[in-house]
């Protein structure tokens, strides 16, 4: 099977052309990161309550649902980031999640 989930972690466009990466940003980027290489996907499904930055972060969900799915069927397979850093003065993380 093969599944693709896209798009960025984070996605504000209101924030776009800021000269350095925003706090919350860098840190919604690190919990994401870190919940998904111990794959706790409880934490991962209560995103919206957890995650440090996840207001400005994502002031829509839908492009973090793709992880969200990916992780759930991905099994036991670790997390790699074949992709990292942040786009566009930092609003934007360009963190690409492998699995398998």
């Amino acid at each position: 099977m093969l599944l693709i989930g896209s798009g960025f972690l984070t996605h504000n466009l209101r924030a776009l052309g800021l000269r350095e990466t925003p706090a919350w940003a860098s840190e919604f980027d690190a919990w994401s990161a870190d919940v998904l290489v111990r794959r706790d996907l409880d934490a991962l499904a209560d995103y919206r309550h957890k995650a440090p930055g996840v207001r400005e972060s994502l002031p829509t969900h839908e492009h973090f649902v793709p992880v969200l799915v990916s992780a759930g069927a991905a099994a036991e397979s670790a997390a790699r980031f074949p992709i990292t850093g942040f786009w566009w003065g930092g609003a934007m993380t360009r963190r690409s999640v492998q699995f398998g």
